[in-house]
């Protein structure tokens, strides 16, 4: 057991990983590239001329105003964003989800932030002013992928097992001492709502080829559909690894290794009131959950209070085999690796383990002595 992951266990909460990484892509980045940008527009801010087009139309430039105006928006936009993103991603983000998402909106704002402004500003150089969308779109394909690599570079969660016995009022599945099971379960908006979707998007897009651009029309049809792909429906399964719940892309979306769960749950979730809305969503504790209903939820407690919850049919067999595997991967004795540390020899994970506790009121998972069986929900 490493120092941290002793801190940890004692404490039940271990300080907030990647720090390194959160000030670097989540606050020194996004102000970089905020300098960088207003250095640029205070250099060429002297050849702007006195009035200066601050809106378009169809036909071009339809309002006109001084260069404090064109200056002034931009310039709210990009301290708002940073006096709010910075703060979040320097300070939260116990769990991975969490940092990627608050480091991403950091850096992909800053940085389309800055280029809307830059974007405003070049086009009011020449005589008669351009057109701003380019530009606009432009940055904000930029703030796009610079807030999904500085979200992919925020780091994934350090392993902190969990060396506390499961508690004995957690449900177990009922399963024998060589058997093993696997449960498997659909979750998000039906498949007649999600090819709905995916069919207005698609028509959309046409409609954006028919009246303007086949390029643009194409591109926002697929990003679109690939974004209801990625997070309107999800696959979640329980297993000797832990729990794992994947998009329709195959993108891993939530995890919770088996050897670091404390114990698992079935819990009521209110989407807006605990977390404002549906998704994929964090809390003001710092709760993930993966939301895309109200109702019953298998809740997740890891180590190093870190809590995960998922919305989804069928939450109390599900709970109750992460709790068996969870039973199953703590080390043989907690008491010599908590005492001696990195000195102690690694203990083995246990084979099997007898199931016990309240599980037998009738939620049990499939199994069948010594091979795999699923428990799939549809």
């Amino acid at each position: 057991m490493t120092t941290a992951d002793a801190t940890a266990t004692r404490t039940g909460r271990g300080p907030v990983p990647h720090r390194g990484r959160r000030l670097l892509l989540g606050v020194a980045l996004p102000l970089l590239v905020t300098a960088a940008a207003w250095i640029y527009i205070a250099a060429v801010a002297s050849d702007l001329p006195s009035q200066v087009a601050v809106h378009w139309g169809t036909d071009g430039p339809d309002r006109w105003s001084s260069r404090t105006e064109l200056l002034l928006v931009p310039a709210i936009l990009c301290a708002v964003s940073l006096a709010i993103t910075c703060p979040l991603a320097a300070l939260t983000g116990r769990q991975s989800m969490t940092r990627r998402m608050t480091v991403g909106l950091s850096a992909g704002l800053a940085t389309m932030f800055a280029g809307i402004a830059v974007a405003t500003v070049q086009v009011n150089l020449t005589d008669p002013p351009g057109e701003p969308l380019a530009g606009i779109l432009m940055a904000s394909v930029a703030g796009l992928v610079v807030g999904i690599a500085a979200a992919a570079g925020a780091g994934d969660d350090p392993v902190v097992r969990a060396t506390e016995p499961v508690p004995a009022d957690a449900e177990r599945a009922d399963l024998g001492p060589t058997q093993r099971a696997v449960w498997a379960q659909g979750t998000g908006v039906s498949t007649g709502v999600l090819v709905t979707l995916v069919l207005v998007m698609a028509a959309i897009g046409v409609l954006m080829g028919v009246l303007g651009s086949w390029l643009w029309g194409a591109v926002f049809a697929i990003a679109l559909i690939a974004l209801e792909l990625a997070f309107l429906r999800f696959h979640v399964r329980v297993d000797a690894d832990g729990l794992v719940a994947r998009s329709m892309l195959g993108m891993t979306v939530l995890r919770a290794r088996a050897d670091e769960v404390v114990r698992s749950d079935v819990v009521q979730v209110e989407p807006f009131a605990e977390f404002g809305g549906w998704g994929l969503r964090t809390d003001a504790h710092g709760r993930v959950g993966l939301v895309t209903r109200r109702g019953e939820a298998i809740r997740v407690e890891r180590s190093g209070g870190r809590i995960q919850l998922v919305t989804i049919d069928d939450a109390g067999r599900g709970a109750a085999l992460l709790n068996t595997m969870a039973e199953r991967a703590r080390p043989v004795s907690r008491l010599e690796d908590t005492e001696l540390g990195d000195a102690a020899p690694r203990p083995q994970a246990r084979d099997a383990i007898e199931p016990h506790g309240p599980a037998a009121g009738g939620r049990k998972a499939a199994a069948d002595g010594g091979s795999d069986a699923g428990v799939v929900g549809d």
